[in-house]
């Protein structure tokens, strides 16, 4: 429905904004992609975007994005 399209267009926006702002490979935008797919929560997407927009360099984002969706080892 509408809010699963709202949160789709911000991981979307996410992945944009990273994609202009760093030089990120296929697989690092791909691995980032699946992490953003399994948050639900508007909120936290939108925080993500904001970071997309603050972070200096992209391992911050990760870290971020890290801290939200841990990655299984």
């Amino acid at each position: 429905g509408r809010q699963e399209g709202r949160q789709e267009s911000l991981r979307t926006m996410t992945l944009r904004i990273l994609q202009r702002r760093f030089a990120t490979s296929a697989a690092q935008l791909q691995q980032i992609e699946q992490q953003l797919a399994k948050i639900t929560d508007e909120a936290v997407l939108n925080q993500l975007a904001d970071a997309a927009l603050d972070v200096l360099v992209l391992s911050d984002f990760v870290t971020r994005l890290q801290s939200v969706v841990p990655v299984p080892a």
